[in-house]
């Protein structure tokens, strides 16, 4: 682990739970797991605040444990969790993407589990619906409830997820390795055996954590909304899973890395498209989110056909008016396969500035009057028992079809085709595109940083790996002396890599050449690290600045002075206040920013 990242970590844990917790946070980062007497030794500080700290820690699961037998007695050993303490960072934005996608209730709930961490759900119904709250109330909230289960914004909690994973591994080989007995086998035959008896063993524990929602069958795809919820209907608005009050529930950060991921697609695709395919995007995402709510988007691979988005895409939508359309009916100079090479940066297309103007506006007004009869595809059978709902889908097929084309010629692959079943059969390489992803925005800061010629230098060494200066010259067109002072930049930065190749065993410079190349790998590592840095450094200057002006902000925060401000602060210690504020507030803006793009190299 880096130095900025250990640093990180004990910043935001001095700013969340205090000096004892982040001292010991940087002591497990740097050593590795500890024993309270280890801890106690390297940290100096009493057993008491040690274990208080520890479990508040572990309440939220930044500190994991294990308890090994040694020596005739059993020891317990904690480990920090780096990844789940900048994970904190991310908690206003967490609450903020369940407002949007879900409800403000919804957010209320997930802003509670997140400030307490590990909850019990009977903890939960007594802290939102209390005596006074009426049955009708209680329902409402075990629906949202339940539905922040089944759509995976939170998960069940078990004991075994305290644990690190290489020690629960561990206790599984050694039970399998019992049960296996004294099987004659070879050495690697015997490794490999436990390896997968191990990993059915997790995957059956997953599996059985799953179960314990049970929920109701329904179709994932294109439900109808158009059912009005009235008093009637309230045992339907209950529950969709059958809660146990006892289970403990946490935050799923999973789910909200994929809803981040998404909006940043739908973001990249609107910059390069337009707002109609972005919004044709977000709503396949959607679709593919809400298909796999509790299962992570990268394992599996899932498949919507073109009659499935067209049924279920909003009808508000103008999707005629995207492409360009010649009068004449004349074909367009390209053709199909000029279309479906893939570009390195693609032509964009104005989703706002209609080009061409529909045929008919009657046809507009008779889509809105027959959205009322809008009736449902049958996946299986492929049919619609509305006619006039049948006759617009299928003036709405083409161009949706255009708009996927579009999303699966891009550089980026936001899409690829699979199938012709449905019109067409659509997938997302996740692994590609997260890789597409997190290149194209490397290249960003590149450009940034170091203007075209940068970004120029190093997708032409990104071409032709590893190249000498002089040959790096010739293939960009331009002098030696012209990109050297470019190439040492880009180096010091971590994108390019230099290696040495002696001509001589005397290894002059004279008689070596330097080949400059490029790693992705470490190239991201090292940006990630940066960003950490430069993120420990904004953090730490809004505590300076607290400790510098502590005397005022003690006393703003007094009951009587926080609802009075105008009154009982001077003009001067208003100023110094709204000075002092709007500091903090552009620091966090740019930690949110910096969250943001280390969030895409991180999935």
């Amino acid at each position: 682990m880096s130095q900025s990242e250990v640093e990180l970590c004990r910043v935001i844990i001095d700013e969340f739970f205090g000096s004892v917790a982040a001292a010991i946070i940087r002591v497990l980062l740097a050593n590795g797991r500890l024993g309270v007497p280890q801890i106690a030794q390297l940290t100096g500080f009493s057993y008491k605040s040690i274990k208080e700290a520890l479990v508040a820690m572990m309440q939220h699961h930044l500190i994991l444990f294990a308890v090994l037998h040694e020596n005739g007695r059993d020891i317990s050993y904690y480990e920090a969790d780096s990844r789940e303490i900048q994970y904190l960072l991310r908690a206003g934005r967490e609450v903020w993407l369940t407002s949007v996608k879900v409800s403000q209730e919804a957010a209320g709930i997930v802003k509670y589990v997140s400030i307490n961490g590990r909850v019990r759900i009977k903890d939960i119904l007594t802290a939102f619906a209390d005596s006074k709250s009426s049955a009708k109330q209680i329902r409402f909230f075990k629906s949202t409830l339940s539905t922040l289960m089944t759509e995976a914004f939170l998960r069940i909690d078990l004991p075994y997820h305290m644990k690190p994973i290489a020690d629960l591994r561990n206790e599984l080989r050694i039970e399998e390795q019992i049960k296996l007995g004294n099987l004659k086998l070879a050495e690697a035959k015997l490794k490999k055996e436990l390896d997968d008896l191990v990993n059915k063993r997790l995957n059956e524990m997953e599996s059985e954590t799953r179960n314990l929602l049970k929920r109701k069958a329904e179709d994932w795809i294109g439900k109808s909304s158009k059912k009005r919820k009235t008093d009637d209907d309230d045992d339907d608005l209950e529950s969709q899973l059958d809660l146990n009050e006892n289970l403990f529930i946490r935050v799923n950060h999973d789910k909200f890395n994929v809803l981040s991921r998404n909006i940043r697609l739908v973001e990249l695709a609107e910059e390069r498209f337009g707002k109609s395919v972005s919004q044709v995007y977000d709503h396949m995402l959607n679709i593919l989110a809400s298909g796999s709510a509790s299962k992570n988007l990268q394992e599996i691979e899932m498949t919507v056909t073109t009659m499935a988005l067209s049924r279920s895409f909003p009808r508000d939508i103008d999707l005629g008016s995207t492409f360009y359309v010649d009068p004449a009916g004349r074909k367009s100079k390209t053709n199909s396969k000029s279309s479906s090479r893939i570009k390195l940066e693609p032509t964009r297309i104005n989703g706002e500035n209609n080009i061409a103007e529909r045929a008919d506006d009657k046809d507009d007004d008779e889509e809105d009057e027959d959205d009322e009869e809008y009736e449902e595809y049958d996946l299986d059978q492929g049919s619609v028992t509305n006619d006039k709902s049948k006759a617009s889908t299928n003036d709405r097929l083409p161009n949706l079809v255009k708009h996927l084309e579009t999303l699966a010629s891009d550089s980026l692959r936001f899409l690829r085709k699979k199938g012709n079943r449905g019109s067409g059969e659509w997938t997302i390489d996740w692994t590609d595109l997260n890789e597409r992803v997190k290149q194209f925005e490397y290249e960003r800061v590149v450009k940034e940083k170091y203007d075209y010629l940068g970004l120029r230098l190093l997708r032409a060494i990104i071409r032709k790996g590893k190249v000498d200066e002089k040959q790096l010259a010739a293939f960009v067109l331009l002098k030696q002396q012209d990109i050297r002072a470019v190439l040492t930049c880009l180096h010091s930065f971590g994108a390019l890599e230099l290696q040495e190749i002696p001509r001589t065993a005397d290894r002059a410079p004279s008689r070596t050449s330097f080949l400059w190349f490029h790693r992705p790998g470490r190239a991201r590592a090292l940006f990630e690290n940066d960003i950490r840095k430069a993120i420990a450094r904004h953090l730490m200057r809004i505590q300076s600045e607290r400790v510098e002006h502590s005397l005022l902000l003690q006393k703003t925060e007094r009951v009587d002075v926080r609802q009075n401000e105008d009154t009982k602060l001077s003009d001067f210690e208003r100023r110094a206040l709204a000075r002092i504020r709007m500091r903090e507030e552009k620091l966090l803006t740019q930690v949110k920013r910096m969250e943001d793009l280390l969030l895409i190299f991180q999935i």
